[in-house]
């Protein structure tokens, strides 16, 4: 599918002309955007984990992640996995810990982002005593799709539930007619969607072999409401 045919199954979706004035092509794009975000963060797409180095000094507790990635999923020390928290539970668990002596890490937190580079924050606790270098898991933001030619980094299935999301963010556009029980029915269907891709993409329909063996995950829903 391109990113032109994306377009026009959205306007599918919504019935509605592609010179519809309250539709732009610049506001599917921006919904489908939007979509890919949602689709990546809430189903962690594995074609957008990667690991991100980053070189940790001795006394420094806090560091920053390059790349902007839209989570951290987890940190490996040396080889060992570190353990996430917050500020606020190590507040509870170890009142004392900013006095703390440096030693190896054990545990992770997320300090937001930095304010002038979007970086993502991590701090450590203890703070490293040694220098070492941390091995991040994050998940990418997805790539703005191509302008022209095939959309590559996504299947059909995930380009589906991203056009049922862009109409679904139309109409919540309250000036659209029926637009509550519209809004309902491609929220519903995009949630089928990712259902279908969360439990085709388990540990455990591989290891039971259903989603191989059940090929109605291939199978979008069809379309409903007017």
């Amino acid at each position: 599918m391109t990113r032109a045919e994306l377009r026009t199954l959205v306007y599918e979706l919504v019935g509605r002309p592609s010179t519809y004035a309250r539709l732009s092509t610049t506001q599917i794009d921006a919904y489908v955007a939007e979509g890919m975000m949602r689709f990546a963060q809430e189903t962690l797409t594995p074609a957008l984990i990667d690991f991100v180095s980053v070189a940790l000094s001795s006394g420094t507790p806090t560091y920053t992640v390059s790349g902007s990635p839209l989570r951290l999923l987890s940190i490996q020390v040396s080889g060992a996995p570190l353990i996430p928290t917050t500020l606020q539970r190590l507040y509870v668990a170890a009142p004392a810990f900013q006095s703390a002596s440096n030693a190896a890490p054990t545990h992770w937190m997320s300090m937001g982002r930095d304010g002038s580079t979007g970086s993502s924050v991590v701090r450590l606790y203890p703070t490293p005593n040694a220098s070492l270098t941390a091995s991040v898991a994050v998940l990418k933001k997805p790539a703005a799709l191509p302008s022209s030619g095939s959309i590559l980094e996504w299947d059909d299935l995930e380009q589906q539930a991203f056009a049922y999301f862009a109409a679904w963010r139309h109409f919540q556009n309250k000036t659209e007619q029926d637009q509550s029980g519209f809004a309902k029915t491609m929220m519903e269907n995009y949630s089928q969607l990712e259902s279908q891709y969360r439990r085709y993409n388990s540990l455990e329909s591989f290891n039971s072999q259903d989603a191989l063996q059940q090929s109605a995950w291939r199978s979008p829903p069809q379309p409903q409401g007017g």
